[in-house]
This record gives structure tokens, C-alpha cells and sequence, in this order.
């Protein structure tokens, strides 16, 4: 059985070839025998044949060469790669003399000006993983902001994670020392595609010694910039494609709770699956929006599909089913926060460092709303 995978079904799917076509032109082909993806051999199928049957050596390699590739260097200023040629009918057949290398990218030029690029490096060496993104995301956040949510592309590796991330205030291009609550457990999702950092809330937290002696993580007024580094690798051990910057201002601190009579309700109409919209009037945490607010007909909940926008300001509920013209119920567990950590109910600065049990326990408050229906003849 010919195990051999053609790069216009292998290499061109994985993004590993590029080739210019010549319409009426001859084609290039790299020829790949086995899993690695790395080429054995290159072909050049002409479009006409001059020396067909007695082609001598110089004419094949007039015919096809291949170079290296190096960035910021044209790859026709290298010496062409050293190998062997040999003719198959119309074919044009070139093996270097030492394998092609997965760490290395080649320029493969026919005599007609075809050209075929094999990126190699790629398999290996190409940092694929990356930030997608840092919430909070709005450019102005609260002094006594208590944690960031660093979002990957990729599972990350841990274990050392405070190394690899650096706050730096702006104005004198000075690191922060120790502003985050570096614990042993990192707090990673289940995939690790998202770690919780949390700002030292004894830098956030009144009266407490480390907010006295060495004063807030985060000062109104001050431009600051989070800094996530390239060299923090992903789970299989591949440093990430870029650093990643995320800047912001510091405003005045938020030590109110949350307030649910400060948020407006849009009710959609009945017998439509028309969207309900809150808008929360401030900034809420990303991840326990998502869990805390719920809409309930009766004592049963909804389902539906949730959507939050960036800024965290405003959460829409799309049911699954037409809304009935009936009461329904928004329902909130006091444990949602917003960025400063204050819950429902109950400021940040409160209960903070209680026994953990008295934390987790969880209440909720409730909203009403009916349906409109839609009198429109």
C-alpha cells in the first residue's frame, strides 16, 4: 500500500504549504511518506517537456531548486540546497543529500517561476498559544479591584504562574511589588484556559497591615499596565505566540453593595422569544454573572441561551420557548459580585477574612417581570 500523502491533500489542509500557481504553469509537489509532515522528497510536474528522455544534470537543476528560508533575508541570496535530481517520464524529482529538517522552512522555485513554500518550523516551533483576552475589560477600573480573569486560547501549564505576570504603573515605569495573592492552589477552570489572579486583599481591605506599611496594589488616578509574558508556556510545553498587554486607569474606589433596585429591566413581549435584558448600572464579575442570574417561571428555570456584553453592564436571556403572559422571576444569589468583591447586599470590606463556611453561604434576591403583550392590530 503507497503510504505516501500528497501535500495538496496533507499539506495545504494543515496551513504548511503555500504555493503559487502559474495558470498553464508547471506544479510543484512536496512529497510526504509519514505522520512527521516532513517532506522526503520534492516533485515538478512540468506543464511542457524540452528535455524529455535525454535531459542532462545542469538542465534538471536549472529546472528545480530549493533554498532555505530565513527571516528577513531573500531566500534566492542563499545557496540552493545540496541534493540529488533524477527524471520519472516528465517529472522532475529532487532528494536532498541530508533530510529536510522540521526546523526549517524551504523555497522551492521552478524554471517557469512557480514557487512552493514549506513552513516546517511551524510543527514544532510555532507558539501557538496565546491571551484572548483579560476581563475586566472596560479602561477604567476600581482602586480596590479584586481580582482579573486571564483567558488562553490554549491549556496553559501552571505551577509557577506569578512569574511569568508583572503590573507596572505607567507614569515611572516601575513594577509593583507583590500586588497579587500568590497561592500555592492556582485557580485554574477545569481545561486551564482560564486563571483567576487575585489582587492581595490585604492591599485592598481598610485597616489591615499590609495596605498600612506598604500601601494599595492599584492608586486612583494612575495608569497602570498588566503584562502577561511570551514565555509562559502552554501544556505541551510551547512558549506562548506573543506577550500580552492589557492597560487601564484607576479610579475612585467602589464600596457600595450591589443594589438591585438600581437595575432596569426590559421585558419582552409575550409570546415571542424576544430577548430580556438587565442592565446592571455598573461593572459586574464576569464569571459569576454567568452562574447567579437566572429567570425562573414559577419555581422552574428557564432555559434559554445568556449573552453578556464586554463591559459586563448588561446580561440578555433569549428562552428557549416564547415567553407566556404570566409573572416570571429573575433570581439572584447574593454571592455575585461586583469588581471591588462587594456582594448583593453586603459590602467587600465586610466579613472579609470571616471562617470561609460563613462566605459560602448563599441567598438570593428576586425581581419581577411580566411579559408585554403585544396590542399592535
Amino acid at each position: 500500500m503507497d503510504t505516501t500523502l500528497l501535500t495538496s491533500l496533507a499539506g495545504l489542509a494543515a496551513g504548511l504549504v503555500t504555493t503559487l500557481q502559474v495558470q498553464g504553469a508547471s506544479r510543484l509537489e512536496w512529497i510526504i511518506q509519514d505522520s512527521s509532515r516532513i517532506p522526503s522528497e520534492l516533485r515538478l510536474h512540468p506543464e511542457r517537456d524540452e528535455h524529455e528522455g535525454n535531459a542532462t544534470l545542469g538542465d534538471l537543476e536549472n529546472a528545480l531548486q530549493v533554498y532555505v528560508v530565513e527571516e528577513g533575508v531573500d531566500p534566492l541570496s542563499n545557496p540552493p540546497v545540496d541534493g540529488s535530481y533524477l527524471q520519472s517520464g516528465k517529472v522532475v524529482i529532487f532528494r536532498p543529500t541530508y533530510p529536510f529538517s522540521d526546523r526549517i522552512d524551504y523555497l522551492a522555485v521552478a524554471f517557469d517561476g512557480v514557487q512552493a513554500l514549506h513552513r516546517s518550523s511551524k510543527l514544532h516551533d510555532s507558539p501557538v498559544a496565546r491571551v484572548d483576552h483579560i476581563q475586566p475589560e472596560g479602561e477604567i477600573l476600581p482602586e480596590n479591584l479584586l481580582k482579573f480573569y486571564i483567558h488562553f486560547s490554549h491549556s496553559m501549564s501552571g505551577g509557577d504562574v506569578y512569574r511569568h505576570i508583572q503590573l507596572i504603573e505607567l507614569a515611572k515605569k516601575k513594577v509593583v511589588q507583590w500586588p497579587f495573592l500568590e497561592l500555592g492552589e492556582e485557580l485554574w477552570n477545569q481545561d486551564r484556559t482560564r486563571l483567576t489572579l487575585f489582587i492581595d486583599p490585604g492591599r485592598i481591605k481598610r485597616g489591615v497591615k499590609p495596605l498600612e506599611e506598604i500601601g494599595p496594589s492599584l492608586e486612583e488616578g494612575k495608569d497602570y499596565e498588566l503584562i502577561i509574558s511570551n514565555q509562559w508556556k502552554d501544556a505541551k510545553g510551547t512558549s506562548m505566540a506573543n506577550s500580552f498587554r492589557k492597560s487601564f486607569r484607576v479610579g475612585p474606589p467602589d464600596r457600595s453593595p450591589i443594589a438591585l433596585k438600581r437595575w432596569t429591566v426590559e421585558s419582552p413581549r409575550a409570546e415571542t422569544r424576544q430577548p430580556l435584558v438587565i442592565h446592571f448600572g455598573e461593572s459586574l464579575d464576569a464569571a459569576l454573572v454567568q452562574r447567579c442570574v437566572s429567570c425562573l417561571r414559577g419555581n422552574q428555570e428557564l432555559e434559554g441561551e445568556i449573552s453578556i456584553n464586554s463591559q459586563t453592564t448588561r446580561w440578555t436571556f433569549i428562552p428557549s420557548k416564547p415567553w407566556s403572559l404570566f409573572q416570571h422571576t429573575i433570581k439572584v444569589h447574593t454571592l455575585l459580585e461586583d469588581l471591588a468583591g462587594n456582594n448583593v447586599g453586603k459590602p467587600f470590606e465586610v466579613d472579609t477574612f470571616a471562617p470561609v463556611q460563613r462566605r459560602l453561604e448563599s441567598s438570593h434576591e428576586t425581581l419581577h417581570f411580566t411579559p408585554v403583550l403585544d396590542k399592535t392590530p
